[in-house]
């Protein structure tokens, strides 16, 4: 579908002014978010929120500071804080542990349940079992790596309690005292 140049003078000034989520804009006008961004990048249409606010002039007075400056007088105010980047990364690391100890539970649960009903019955399965449980053992190493670099961003930012530090540990345990039986039973 071809748009108009007067459509596209609409979007591209919809596009600058920045108000209106991509993907709203996009479907609004019948194209994928993909194109509005292509088509913005072709015809350099600039980045959104380019629009100074009223309280703002539009250009720097002659002989005023520029915004490298203002920022290199600042005195910083208060403790830094992280960048929200880094608390991302670290919630993600802290989902990713927990979806580990959930995926590894599992697995050793259904190990468990199948050896309780009577074990292996071929020995592929035995094979089977065998690889499994060796997966499970490194994916548990794996885990106390992960859980290490979680703990030290979580003591760097002061967030993490001892609470929370020992029910890890304590699920971490009971993995390798439940992997440690298995071993015992083959």
């Amino acid at each position: 579908m071809s748009l108009s140049e007067a459509t596209w003078a609409e979007i591209a000034r919809l596009w600058r002014e920045g108000r209106e989520p991509l993907g709203s804009l996009a479907e609004r006008f019948g194209m994928s978010r993909q194109r509005l961004v292509a088509t913005a990048r072709k015809k350099e249409w600039g980045s959104r929120n380019t629009v100074p606010a009223p309280s703002q002039p539009a250009e720097r007075p002659s002989g005023s500071r520029s915004s490298a400056q203002v920022k290199a007088d600042r005195a910083p105010s208060g403790p830094r804080r992280r960048p929200k980047k880094a608390k991302s990364r670290e919630r993600s690391l802290q989902s990713m542990v927990e979806r580990l100890f959930d995926a590894m539970e599992t697995k050793l649960s259904v190990i468990e349940q199948r050896l309780a009903e009577g074990g292996d019955e071929t020995s592929a399965d035995s094979e089977r079992t065998a690889r499994s449980i060796g997966t499970l053992i490194r994916n548990l190493e794996r885990l106390s790596e992960y859980e290490r670099k979680l703990i030290k961003a979580q003591s760097a930012t002061g967030k993490e309690t001892e609470g929370e530090r020992d029910d890890t540990e304590r699920r971490r345990q009971e993995l390798a005292q439940r992997i440690a039986r298995l071993l015992e039973r083959r």
